[in-house]
């Protein structure tokens, strides 16, 4: 029953997945906002709600391991959609300050992350130090995204929207018709579909965690971190289709510094401490492993460079979550 659960919500969240990026684009359009803020805000929260609902419940049942894998795991998998996207579509792909900038928030998140794992922190009530430190990260990051990405378009002025910025215009062929209004309607319907579908996967991910017998840490890496990394995958193909290059960059890595942030809500659903804290330092490898392929990433977004270059980076990728997950593997059947 948990398998049918699982593929029942896996499906619901791939259909909302297109609608949500395209309610997301009108909004980008509408507003004047970039798209590598809105995809690192906007988007990055609604898909990263089956992370925050499955480490939550995680952390609830008293399972850090399980909270804080899904967490660094979701992490490692977005980058392996990104790497997959290099590889199928180079030339989709383009410089973007902006994506860098996002991309440098995600490692800087993932980094206090790792070494609030393997020191002591304060706690501070129910909440542990190092959670709160990341909310002040996140909350900052966020700011001067936006007023990069204002003073950009500003700059731009009225050729933000042609010239300047053409995958706006580009993606907002077909939605002419669509109000903010409709959008942001459309927005809120799509993301109750995922958070709605994100609990049920929560529970029955648990359940097939009991049913093969592995330990928390590894079915949270693995099984939970891929299932609750589905709306990245959706929403990643709707932006290539729509040649929205920022919102898909902007969703990658936006996504891998709101995993971080939901740490934050585990504190509060954890009765034993603070979760980072409570968890197997094996956690750790999950993190850095996280870490490097988002250097990776940073690496293609960050500079001009040719498209075999771009190439490599992206197998890089692709390989380097492959030995982390053989790694985090090998840890929990030895640790399970």
């Amino acid at each position: 029953m948990d398998f049918l659960i699982f593929a029942v919500c896996a499906g619901a969240i791939a259909i909302a997945g297109p609608k949500m990026v395209e309610a997301v684009a009108v909004v980008s359009e509408r507003t004047g906002a970039g798209h590598v803020w809105v995809g690192s805000i906007v988007l990055a929260g609604a898909t990263s709600l089956p992370e925050l609902v499955a480490t939550v419940a995680g952390a609830a049942i008293d399972e850090p391991d399980l909270a804080v894998g899904t967490v660094l795991g979701s992490n490692m998998f977005n980058m392996v959609i990104f790497g997959a996207v290099v590889l199928l579509a180079t030339r989709a792909l383009r410089p973007d300050p902006a994506g860098a900038a996002a991309g440098l928030a995600a490692i800087a998140m993932a980094s206090g992350a790792l070494v609030f794992l393997l020191i002591d922190m304060p706690a501070a009530g129910r909440l542990g130090l190092g959670s709160l430190v990341l909310v002040g990260i996140y909350g900052a990051a966020s700011y001067l995204l936006f007023r990069f990405e204002r003073e950009r378009s500003g700059a731009a002025a009225t050729e933000a929207r042609t010239a300047a910025q053409p995958e706006a215009g580009t993606a907002a062929k077909g939605n002419g018709s669509m109000t903010l209004r409709r959008a942001l309607l459309w927005l809120l319907a799509t993301t109750a579909v995922v958070l709605v579908a994100s609990i049920f996967i929560a529970g029955a991910a648990d359940g097939i965690a009991e049913t093969i017998g592995v330990s928390g840490g590894v079915i949270g890496v693995v099984a939970v971190a891929c299932a609750t990394s589905l709306p990245e995958i959706v929403t990643s193909i709707a932006a290539l289709r729509r040649k929205a290059p920022g919102l898909l960059v902007g969703n990658v890595f936006g996504s891998n510094v709101f995993n971080i942030v939901v740490i934050f809500a585990a504190d509060l659903s954890f009765d034993e401490g603070a979760v980072l804290q409570a968890a197997s330092a094996d956690q750790a490898v999950t993190a850095a492993f996280g870490i490097g392929l988002m250097l990776l990433g940073l690496a293609v977004v960050g500079r001009q460079r040719s498209e075999r270059m771009i190439r490599g980076l992206g197998a890089l990728i692709v390989a380097g979550y492959l030995a982390g997950i053989i790694a985090v593997v090998s840890l929990g059947v030895v640790s399970g």
